[in-house]
């Protein structure tokens, strides 16, 4: 059985600059925090270089269990300087809409993280800002808070208004700080959800953006496409596949048209797709799933039991029976295998 290995991914320079700052702040050698994560001093210096999102990561892990703070990037979003998110920020800040500057953000979130996937999805009850990323990492815990709250503290500031969301979903546990959370957010906050979310509704997305520039949109929105253009191209068709399959297992088993839906496309243009690749669609989540669990249990950094809830299982007793069909090993067997 073959173990998927994460999708390599990068991030721009600025929320390693910024998060550098904070960790000056807290008296922290930045030069050796950057040594241990494998990130060269003379990169940051360049406004265009991009940085190994394992290595960005790891240092945002590294300063935020260093401060001891428990609500680290709901805490770095408020300190952030506007324009922390670079082009795609001022571009977003001179949409008309609210609604128009959030779409935008999501074609240009590849400029601050490549590997990050941002949707809006709207219906009739509610508007979702997904946070989504390719690889199998999931990302920094702080460093997901700091992308969503300082999207809505943009948001307030964009808007003119005491914005507060219906709700907000973070897929990874609490740390505490809920008097934090509270406070800043103003709105019910649950950890642990499946998936990382902004929550607002509908009628929220037409709220006007104050001192909107329609002309400098369109000029930054020139030079963000030519940025965006000379990113590395993500994933061909397969690879996306497997993104949203993986994406929509702790949902339970994915069904074709949701992934279909993930993908904007149609179930019956997914379905020919997978005919002209000569595989089905229930053999392929099959195999996304063996190939996460091998992941996952190879990286050691989930118990078997959440593990099972990741994969979409109702409970472990089934997980484990699956796996051992699939592997010939149960997953304690097979971890312990890895591990020798």
């Amino acid at each position: 059985m073959r173990a998927m290995s994460p999708v390599a991914t990068t991030y721009s320079v600025l929320p390693v600059r910024l998060l550098l700052q904070s960790a000056r702040a807290c008296g922290l050698d930045d030069a050796a925090l950057l040594n241990a994560a494998g990130v060269q001093p003379a990169l940051l210096d360049d406004v265009d270089a991009r940085v190994p999102a394992e290595a960005v990561e790891a240092l945002w892990d590294d300063v935020a269990r260093r401060s001891g703070d428990p609500a680290f990037g709901l805490h770095i979003a408020e300190q952030s300087p506007r324009g922390s998110f670079g082009v795609v920020e001022y571009v977003c800040r001179n949409a008309a809409t609210l609604g128009q500057a959030l779409r935008t953000m999501t074609r240009y979130a590849r400029l601050v993280h490549d590997g990050a996937l941002l949707d809006l999805e709207v219906d009739d009850r509610e508007a979702r800002l997904l946070l989504r990323s390719v690889d199998l990492r999931g990302g920094s815990p702080s460093l997901v808070e700091w992308t969503l709250t300082y999207v809505l503290l943009a948001a307030r500031e964009m808007t003119g208004t005491e914005l507060a969301p219906e709700t907000a979903v973070f897929r990874h546990p609490t740390r505490g700080a809920a008097a934090e959370w509270a406070r800043v957010y103003r709105c019910p906050v649950t950890f642990g959800g499946p998936y990382h979310a902004l929550v607002f509704a509908p009628a929220t997305l037409d709220l006007p953006v104050r001192r909107a520039d329609p002309a400098l949109a369109r000029l930054l929105a020139v030079h963000a496409e030519e940025r965006l253009a000379r990113l590395p191209q993500p994933e061909g068709f397969g690879g996306r596949l497997r993104w949203a399959i993986r994406e929509l297992l702790p949902n339970g088993a994915p069904r074709l048209p949701d992934v279909a839906r993930l993908l904007a496309t149609s179930p019956r243009s997914l379905q020919r797709r997978l005919q002209e690749e000569g595989t089905s669609f229930q053999a392929l989540v099959t195999e996304v799933r063996n190939e996460t669990a091998a992941h996952y249990l190879t990286e050691r950094d989930h118990g078997i039991g959440e593990i099972a809830f990741l994969l979409g299982f109702s409970e472990p007793s089934a997980f484990h029976r699956a796996f051992k069909r699939w592997s010939g090993r149960t997953p304690s067997e097979y971890r312990q295998h890895k591990a020798s």
